[in-house]
């Protein structure tokens, strides 16, 4: 695997080929499961697939990034380090649909870009709280709601981002574990940055959507596609018979992104 990026911004390549780039926004989840952007490089022998992990990367970094200077960021390292060509697809799994919405609108100016969402979830205030909630649960703190996040999210993390560390060290005290342990701090940087990443998302979500690219909304059989607005939002959905509790491991959900690409554009099946 070869990477490119700019501190703390990192774009790796997962595999090789002469077809168009597919470029994964998608991030290590806390479960064991494969990440989506693995899964398409080991299923393509056509296209180079690359992928960002913007949590990974934020993890390395305890400034809190907006979503547009996030957005800029990577599509600026890509125009100016990733491979040359006219033609790209990029992919946005979950809850880094927004993102990568906003880093697709910055590259269709320079290159034409196919966006496509799978299973795509928008982060609010609720989302925030709640994943506040679980992080703090999972230390054995004791339930709060989130800091006032409109106003300021910066300091909206640098309060939570104290909860948790101080949920962090009872936790390793009661476990009699060292609490200057380097992996206690790993696991601190990891909360942090999904917080981060989180209220990025949320911070953004009241602003219009980019006009272009379209994209293509990828959604399990059976279920209704999550859209930020759906009154202003024009999109296109394909409906993939993956049932919905297969792990994003599943080969069937990568041949359905691959089937997608600019190499094989399916016609999607239902515009709305």
């Amino acid at each position: 695997m070869t990477s490119f990026g700019r501190f703390p911004l990192t774009i790796d390549q997962l595999s090789a080929g002469s077809a168009e780039p597919v470029l994964v926004v998608d991030f290590i989840d806390f479960s064991a499961a494969r990440q989506l952007s693995q899964t398409l490089g080991n299923r393509t022998d056509d296209n180079p697939v690359y992928c960002l992990d913007p949590v990974s990367d934020l993890a390395r970094d305890s400034a809190y990034w907006p979503l547009d200077e996030l957005a800029e960021g990577y599509a600026d390292l890509w125009l100016k380090s990733g491979p040359a060509g006219p033609r790209l697809t990029v992919v946005g799994y979950c809850s880094a649909a927004a993102l990568s919405w906003a880093i697709a609108a910055r590259l269709a100016d320079q290159v034409a870009t196919r966006l496509l969402l799978v299973e795509p979830t928008w982060p609010d205030a609720q989302f925030v709280s709640t994943s506040f909630g679980e992080l703090r649960a999972n230390l054995g703190g004791e339930p709060s709601a989130a800091p006032e996040l409109a106003a300021d999210p910066d300091q909206a993390l640098r309060q939570m981002q104290r909860l948790l560390r101080d949920d962090l060290r009872l936790m390793a005290e009661r476990a009699g574990m060292d609490t200057t342990s380097p992996t206690l701090d790993e696991l601190m940087d990891r909360y942090r940055a999904w917080l981060s990443f989180v209220l990025a998302g949320s911070a953004a979500r009241t602003r219009p959507v980019p006009a272009r690219p379209r994209p293509t909304i990828l959604v399990t059989a059976g279920t209704e596609p999550c859209v930020p607005d759906a009154g202003v939002l024009t999109y296109d959905i394909v409906r993939h018979s993956v049932p919905p509790e297969a792990p994003t491991g599943e080969t069937g959900l990568a041949d359905a992104v691959l089937a997608h690409t600019w190499q094989n554009p399916a016609r999607p099946i239902s515009p709305s």
